[in-house]
């Protein structure tokens, strides 16, 4: 298995982080996901299909979005968008079998994003290193 996925959030479509891992892109995570968010707000009125994938000089950010989540990846500019668009689906579809709990019961969830600190161990597979 190619490992493409080098910096990782998992965002509520509102904006909040619930996890990161993040080596390479230097930005508050809260401010990342309220940007991100925005973005996608304003992709969808202009397009009816929202941000799916965008791109700087030095990265790909690669967005896949799973009720009520988003999954967002950065990779290498090169790399193919749909082998990283197949570890982010991997990831989620860990995320959402280890916290099904939370996620069955999310409107009452209590927004405290320590309960994700250790998804790390459990996609590792999956993760580039530096």
């Amino acid at each position: 298995m190619v490992k493409l996925v080098q910096d990782l959030w998992i965002l509520s479509q509102a904006g909040k982080v619930l996890y990161q891992r993040v080596f390479n892109v230097k930005m508050h995570a809260q401010l990342f996901g309220a940007l991100l968010s925005a973005l996608t707000s304003f992709s969808k009125e202009i397009s009816n299909t929202g941000l799916t994938n965008f791109q700087s000089s030095s990265y790909k950010f690669t967005i896949l979005k799973k009720e009520p989540l988003d999954f967002v990846a950065t990779s290498d500019v090169q790399d193919n968008v749909k082998k990283v668009k197949a570890g982010l689906n991997k990831i989620s579809k860990i995320f959402f079998t280890k916290y099904e709990d939370i996620l069955a019961d999310w409107d009452n969830w209590d927004r405290n994003t320590d309960y994700f600190s250790d998804f790390e161990e459990d996609i590792k597979a999956y993760l580039k290193v530096r």
